[in-house]
């Protein structure tokens, strides 16, 4: 498979003065003055292989895959008509993976049971380029036009895996499931910083290149029991260990450190109670689940203070909590139609977060960024056989989706508080006898809703935002080759 995505969206606009400090000289919405084109670009393409075989009393899988992307991501630093700074981002990935997986056969009886191995390799290479405009000194008064700052990191991660899982059913309406994961992850980091004599004197330094390598092992452990009540009515209960792995935060460096500093592994322990149901002969399906998240070492990535400039910072905060219902409702009342809603309630909070703001601020007790309270959904459609020549199937969609407002960044302030968000988008299709063709019109954000979908604190001190897409109309053409 192959990808192309050129995205000249902006990345956001100013809701400030450049240095933060005054009010934004354009404040109406949907309205940027860039002095640099923006653009975030996009290429990957692939290759995967996957091999089943039959064996007397086993199935033997195979998936192996190989996988290139580049990213080429231009960002205006100042957000406004001056020629201040930009920094130019190029990143670009190599990946590699294997599994091999040996499972019982397909059948009724009571122990089914699973395991394999599973190997990963990334190469990384990124260069990541601030560069100095030619009014620069309005905003940083030690750099010159011309002046660069430029992060170098290389990063080869291999990640090997074993794993298995048992199943078993202790008696017709009742089953077990266990698995175990081991995973051990080896990481080494390259790294160099070039950077000119006015990025040295704004508390920047060229060094390197410099060697770290980082080793980590997580046991992960799944246990799972259902039980039918009912042939319409089940519940089951599920505890899960997850992790994801640490690194090196490779930004650029300040005079005060020397090499790449590290962040820890997260982990998560997860639990869920849940109730499924099949009711009215099967046109009426519930489903309710209650769940508690408890995270440690919570990765979260931040604009900190470095040098005299803001850069994001990947730090651990010590504990997260999060927990809350959902309820899923899905009704079939007629032959094509199809009505869905969902909704979700969630307390997400740092239950200890020392230095998270900086030495001495502490964030523990704040809202975790980009967590909203509610969570509301509906969905309605119809889809049904016409007789119209060549085209064999009419379809008609209407989606609605609400959140509630929530925080940006985990210090909580008002200034990265986003309103709450409501849209409607709505679909109609129709379709060739082959299925090869399909033909839609569809409109996005109907109610053309102003929402702010992130706020941040820029390179400069800039409060920036990136709006939604306000209301929105197209065509859509999808064709399908054999």
């Amino acid at each position: 498979d192959t990808a192309s995505r050129d995205d000249d969206f902006p990345t956001g606009e100013a809701f400030s003065s450049s240095d933060g400090r005054g009010p934004d000289a354009n404040p109406t919405p949907y309205t940027v003055a860039l002095d640099a084109p923006q653009h975030d670009d996009l290429r990957s393409q692939g290759l995967a292989a996957s091999l089943q075989w039959q064996l007397p009393l086993a199935t033997l899988t195979s998936i192996s895959s190989w996988r290139e992307a580049q990213r080429h991501w231009l960002v205006d630093l100042d957000y406004s008509a001056a020629d201040g700074a930009q920094v130019d981002f190029v990143d670009r990935y190599q990946r590699w993976s294997q599994e091999l997986r040996l499972s019982s056969p397909a059948s009724d009886a009571a122990l089914s049971w699973l395991g394999g191995f599973y190997a990963f390799r990334q190469i990384a290479d990124s260069e990541r380029p601030l560069e100095a405009g030619d009014d620069v000194a309005a905003f940083i008064p030690t750099l010159a036009p011309g002046d660069r700052l430029s992060a170098l990191p290389r990063l080869d991660t291999r990640s090997y895996a074993l794993f298995g899982s048992l199943g078993y059913r202790l008696r017709e309406d009742l089953r077990l499931d266990a698995g175990l994961r081991l995973v051990t992850v080896q990481q080494r980091l390259d790294f160099s910083q070039q950077a000119t004599s006015g990025f040295s004197a704004a508390g920047f330094r060229a060094f390197g290149p410099v060697e770290k390598s980082a080793s980590e092992t997580a046991v992960l452990p799944d246990l799972a029991l259902s039980w039918d009540l009912r042939p319409t009515l089940s519940t089951y209960a599920r505890y899960a260990r997850g992790s994801k792995s640490g690194g090196f935060d490779a930004e650029a460096l300040g005079n005060d450190r020397s090499d790449p500093p590290a962040f820890g592994e997260e982990t998560v322990d997860s639990y869920e109670l849940g109730l499924k149901s099949q009711l009215l002969d099967d046109r009426l399906h519930a489903n309710l689940a209650w769940f508690l998240a408890e995270y440690r070492d919570y990765q979260v990535s931040q604009f900190q203070p470095v040098g005299s400039v803001n850069l994001p910072v990947l730090s651990n905060a010590g504990k997260l909590r999060s927990y809350g219902p959902e309820l899923e409702l899905l009704a079939l009342p007629l032959r094509g139609l199809r009505l869905q809603s969902s909704a979700a309630w969630l307390h997400a909070e740092y239950v200890e977060f020392v230095d998270g703001g900086g030495a001495g601020v502490d964030y523990s007790g704040k809202r975790a960024e980009f967590a909203p309270s509610w969570m509301l959904n509906g969905a309605m459609s119809y889809d049904r056989p016409v007789p119209w020549g060549t085209i064999a199937r009419l379809q008609m969609a209407l989606d609605y989706a609400w959140r509630s407002r929530f925080y940006t960044q985990p210090s909580n302030r008002e200034a990265f508080h986003a309103d709450s968000r409501s849209l409607l988008g709505a679909r109609l299709s129709v379709r060739d006898i082959d299925g090869r063709v399909e033909l839609s019109l569809y409109g996005d954000n109907l109610l053309d809703d102003r929402y702010v979908e992130t706020l941040n604190r820029g390179t400069l001190g800039t409060l920036y935002g990136r709006y939604g897409a306000p209301r929105t109309l197209g065509l859509r053409v999808q064709v399908r080759i054999d």
